[in-house]
């Protein structure tokens, strides 16, 4: 769920303003996992001062929860594929909601109605689907892409979120080539959801349905992690285009398997990623390493059972140099060898 002028990423303390960036190479990202009640939930992956341009993903603007201030907002879509319209009418819908006219096909989301989405930047569409395989809906969607593209926009405007079924599919090529051309020619990103489990990582159990292959360790993180990247890349993507979304929620715990925090199983996974690791020879992988500059967020949060469960810092006021030492370390450093403290999440 693509991101950094190269080495860019979470540390870069980037405030980009002014147009949209048009290149693959912008630091970016989106997240979707905002929730008054639990603010402490999403600040370590929101830092939106260090990530420069980042949309909340909503059905209507929204604003900065540490400032108050407008944020670059990105429409929330998951009607795209309603039956009973034309390709050609769902690329004039997007231009109508890009262009701030409202989305006619969701009730109260008119100029004027309570629900009205206002000027997004983005528009993402939520989610790809097996709806979207090339036996059923790929061809309607790639159809009303191209149109947009054609007519109305560029492939700035529309990012798509992969769901995780279809992220992690063994034949992309093959039961997905549609959505391989969008993502290929007609897409701002494609957005991969990557569900993982500290549990899983830690045990190589099956409890929280992660891990269907029972791996463990590094070998985890290269079924779970790894081989849908590299899938989604060989199969036509651009590495640039492609952004790994690390979906962060209440099945992604340790479940006290290990009395490390779960901050470090996340840096783990940064680390990994961030080195282009993948297969048991720990071997690079430029693809990956790409891939990671197109961006990292967080897709659904939810609260743990004590005050604490959910903030990936030891505590909330030390996030910021926590983040500098180690996610620092391993992204922008460059370094292949894994930090004795920052990364193990065992």
């Amino acid at each position: 769920m693509g991101f950094a002028k190269c080495l860019g990423f979470l540390l870069t303390a980037l405030l980009i303003v002014g147009t949209l960036p048009t290149t693959v190479c912008a630091v970016e990202s989106l997240h979707m996992g905002y929730d008054a009640g639990y603010l402490d939930l999403t600040n370590d992956l929101r830092l939106s001062t260090r990530i420069g341009y980042i949309w909340w993903s909503k059905e209507k603007e929204t604003w900065n929860p540490e400032n108050g201030t407008w944020m670059s907002y990105a429409y929330h879509d998951g009607y795209f594929d309603q039956a009973g319209h034309t390709a050609a009418e769902l690329a004039a819908r997007w231009n109508q909601i890009i262009n701030g006219g409202g989305d006619p096909w969701v009730p109260g989301r008119m100029p004027g109605q309570a629900n009205y989405p206002g000027d997004p930047n983005i528009i993402v569409l939520d989610e790809i689907t097996s709806n979207q395989s090339d036996a059923n809906g790929g061809q309607y969607l790639l159809d009303a892409l191209s149109i947009y593209c054609s007519t109305y926009g560029n492939r700035d405007h529309i990012m798509a979120y992969l769901s995780p079924a279809v992220t992690q599919t063994s034949s992309p090529s093959t039961t997905y080539s549609k959505v391989v051309y969008c993502g290929a020619n007609y897409l701002r990103r494609l957005c991969l959801e990557l569900y993982l489990s500290h549990e899983s990582y830690v045990t190589g159990n099956n409890n929280s349905g992660l891990n269907p292959g029972y791996l463990q360790g590094d070998a985890y993180l290269n079924g779970r992690l790894g081989n849908p990247i590299r899938r989604w890349i060989n199969a036509g993507v651009p590495a640039s285009r492609v952004m790994p979304i690390l979906a962060v929620s209440n099945i992604a715990e340790a479940h006290g398997t290990t009395s490390k925090g779960f901050y470090k199983f996340l840096n783990r996974q940064f680390w990994w990623m961030a080195n282009g690791r993948y297969g048991d020879n720990q071997t690079g992988d430029a693809g990956i390493k790409t891939a990671l500059r197109g961006g990292v967020g967080s897709y659904s949060w939810a609260p743990g059972t004590g005050d604490y469960d959910w903030v990936l810092t030891p505590s909330k006021n030390t996030r910021d140099s926590f983040h500098e030492k180690y996610i620092m370390w391993y992204c922008v450093g460059g370094n292949t060898a894994a930090h004795s403290d920052g990364v193990d999440a065992m």
